[in-house]
């Protein structure tokens, strides 16, 4: 009785899980001499009494009953819900769509006769040998895949032509399995030999047809290939022919095979406008292309016409990852005025390259950038010094029997190098001074905010200030490394011509600037001992986070993209704690009202000057910290016992009137010591308008404030942006805040900046 359980699968299953791995099955039966009888006996031969069968005990009868249960009776019913419930989800619905890619095409028994032959050519194998095992498998795999007519198809094909119309045969009535081995044999002429035990011919392969985003998102997850072979399995992606190539054992293939399509099933679509985008971004720069911010997202665009856009993505965090690009990359804003300074006179000058990537944001890291600076071919002189040592080294010298002993004196070295680079401080300063003509037309531009009346921006706006901030003024070239001919121009781009209408980017990153900062002496500083100063925190931490303008319809739909663009950018400030969470009391929301520069590209020197006077508003102030302020102004004798009783902290008064800013704070988690997660938006009151703002960028900042010319504060400033917003050095000198627009301080700043330059 056991052993005609054996022959079925769960049978087997069961001898493996009793017997061990290494023990023969047979001899360990037949040891069972209590269970099976020695002879079969005539009651076991008919399957039909196989219920009323009872073995006989040789102590007599035995009044245990066995039971025998049916297969349904037997199957693992906690499976069999796991199942259903999948199957009422959809999921096995859509799983099956999926893996029948063969019957999509060919549309069952339909189908042209050149997708038929291309179909059943990829089950040919490569051998022209293979042993019984593989050309079973290779028969099973035809008959699976195909239906009759299908094959009968293909082999009248391959009939028809002339290499094949000595094996030619009938095909009607004709079952599958016969099909199969003619085109094996006949067709294919692969023919079997019992001698091959290459194990190789126990594996199987297969190719899966690819589309353009299964290839997107399979290379987008690079782990994903290494995960799928995992099992044991060898896969090999095939671009050009978008093809993935599957060789392994039948379960590994069907594994890999089962676990990509859920990978590529998993992905997650949405439609997007950019219509918005595409205007502005032709306004501003000319063009519009979505190439630059693919290159940082792992999405997939799919055009569906009047600019609306299918996008897939592994993860819904890359869609808002995405909107945020398209964002920071367009930068559009009316509430800035630039303008470029170049010198009257550049053919002492030349273009060099700038390589400092790492400092730059992500959108202007591929763009080919320059930096005009003094050309050096005109001053270059013979060092007859370094010549001497050259020529008293040499081989000739050295081969000499007694080498010449060359002398010289010190006044003839001092003299060389004091004539050549003797030049006093005034005359350096002198140098890098401003014309009085180019100062007066700098100032009127900075202090004109006249393009304020026709934009959007709030009531209460803070005195303007002047700072001039050192750096490299970066000229624009032309990206052409998909027009250079070889790969020297891709890798050095021919410089742009110069003009006041050039392209231009600002980088504060300049050598020496920074050693030059930290060697001054600490501002308000009350000691200058070194270890005064490193014992207290004369350093500050905080956090600036950028907001624009949502520019999406779904999100502004009350506002045209017209008023949109009215409304300015939006900076949080906040300070950071010890433990590097966010210090709510010093938070500031301020809102860029204008801002006016003016770039100084000076070539002679080590670094250029951005000039910059700006108006910043508050969105915090309003009455209730007017009237918090007016009752803090207020005697002690003024207060009684039942005010101070019923008086309520107003810590966070000040936040009622952007209702958005709290919804922020709580969804967000602004630990800068840990993991940091800010939400994408942030819902601001303008003027009584909800306007939603998107974030943009964050920056953590380590500022340290120094003493320079008697007065004059300079702030160093270590800023790290991310991986997207760059790591840089900012050394800016800050203008007086209480004198308003006073010209003679703007000069007074300007004569400190290019002395502070001047000592580079």
């Amino acid at each position: 009785m056991f052993l005609g359980h054996l022959e079925s699968p769960r049978g087997v299953q069961l001898a493996k899980r009793c017997f061990p791995r290494n023990f023969t099955v047979t001899s360990t039966v037949l040891g069972w001499k209590n269970v099976l009888p020695p002879i079969t006996l005539h009651e076991m031969q008919d399957s039909s009494n196989i219920r009323s069968y009872q073995p006989k005990s040789k102590q007599g009868t035995n009044n245990n009953k066995q039971i025998f249960l049916e297969p349904k009776e037997t199957v693992n019913k906690n499976f069999n819900s796991l199942m259903s419930k999948i199957q009422k989800s959809g999921q096995n619905n859509v799983y099956t769509s999926k893996m029948s890619f063969i019957d999509d095409e060919l549309n069952q028994d339909d189908g042209t006769q050149e997708s038929i032959v291309s179909f059943v050519d990829k089950f040919r194998p490569s051998a022209s040998e293979i042993n019984r095992m593989r050309f079973r498998k290779v028969q099973s795999e035809l008959e699976k895949s195909f239906t009759q007519p299908q094959l009968s198809k293909y082999l009248e094909t391959k009939y028809s032509e002339s290499e094949y119309s000595t094996v030619r045969k009938s095909t009607k009535r004709v079952i599958k399995k016969k099909l199969a081995q003619r085109i094996i044999n006949d067709i294919w002429g692969v023919k079997v030999n019992t001698k091959l035990t290459d194990a190789g011919d126990l594996t199987t392969s297969k190719t899966i047809t690819l589309s353009d985003l299964d290839i997107f998102l399979i290379k987008s997850n690079r782990r994903i290939l290494h995960w799928l072979s995992a099992n044991g399995a060898r896969i090999k992606l095939v671009k050009e022919k978008k093809e993935l190539e599957i060789s392994g054992t039948d379960s590994q293939v069907n594994n890999v095979e089962v676990n990509l399509m859920s990978f590529l099933q998993e992905s997650e679509k949405k439609e997007i406008d950019l219509s918005n985008i595409k205007q502005l971004s032709i306004e501003k720069y000319g063009d519009f292309s979505l190439d630059k911010v693919a290159r940082y997202t792992d999405v997939y665009f799919k055009d569906l016409g009047k600019d609306i856009y299918e996008i897939h993505s592994q993860s819904s965090h890359q869609f808002e990852r995405l909107k945020r690009l398209l964002l920071w990359s367009l930068n559009f804003n009316r509430h800035t005025k630039e303008d470029l300074c170049l010198p009257e006179s550049t053919e002492n000058s030349e273009l060099l390259p700038f390589k400092d990537e790492l400092s730059l944001t992500w959108n202007n890291r591929l763009q080919p950038l320059f930096t005009l600076r003094e050309s050096t071919n005109s001053n270059v002189t013979r060092n007859e010094h370094l010549l001497r040592d050259l020529e008293k080294y040499s081989d000739n010298k050295m081969n000499q029997e007694q080498p010449q002993i060359i002398t010289e004196s010190h006044d003839e070295v001092d003299s060389t190098d004091g004539t050549s680079t003797a030049v006093s401080a005034d005359e350096i300063t002198n140098k890098f001074q401003l014309p009085e003509a180019q100062l007066d037309s700098m100032y009127e531009k900075l202090i004109n905010f006249d393009y304020r009346k026709s934009l959007v921006g709030v009531g209460n706006v803070s005195p303007p200030i002047f700072t001039v901030t050192l750096g490299n003024v970066l000229i624009e070239g032309e990206n052409s490394k998909d027009k250079a001919e070889n790969i020297a121009d891709a890798l050095f781009p021919a410089a742009p011509d110069l003009s006041e209408n050039v392209k231009f980017k600002f980088n504060s990153n300049v050598q020496l600037v920074a050693d030059k900062a930290l060697s001054l002496r600490m501002y308000d500083a009350t000691t200058d001992s070194i270890e005064a100063l490193f014992k207290e925190d004369r350093y500050k931490n905080s956090v600036q986070i950028t907001f624009l303008p949502s520019l999406f319809k779904k999100e502004n739909q009350d506002i045209n993209i017209e008023e949109l663009t009215k409304y300015p950018p939006v900076e949080m400030w906040v300070d950071l704690k010890n433990n590097m969470t966010p210090d709510l009391d010093t938070l500031q929301l301020v809102t860029v009202e204008g801002e006016n520069s003016s770039y100084l590209s000076i070539p002679s020197s080590k670094s250029d000057l951005k000039v910059c006077c700006q108006l910043s508003g508050d969105l915090l102030k309003g009455e209730d910290t007017e009237s918090s302020e007016s009752l803090i102004e207020k005697d002690e004798e003024e207060f009684d016992v039942e005010d101070i009783l019923n008086a309520r902290a107003n810590r966070y008064d000040r936040f009622k009137s952007q209702p958005g800013l709290n919804l922020f704070l709580e969804s967000s988690k602004l630990d800068f010591q840990e993991e940091t997660s800010i939400t994408p938006y942030i819902d601001l009151n303008i003027n009584g308008e909800t306007v939603r703002y998107s974030y943009i960028c964050v920056s953590f900042r380590k500022k340290l404030s120094f003493e320079y010319n008697n007065g004059r504060e300079i702030q160093f400033n270590s800023v790290e942006s991310g991986e997207l917003g760059g790591r840089k050095i900012e050394v800016l000198l800050v203008g007086d805040i209480t004198d308003d627009l006073n010209r003679d301080n703007f000069v007074e700043l300007m004569n400190d900046a290019t002395k502070f330059i001047s000592e580079l």
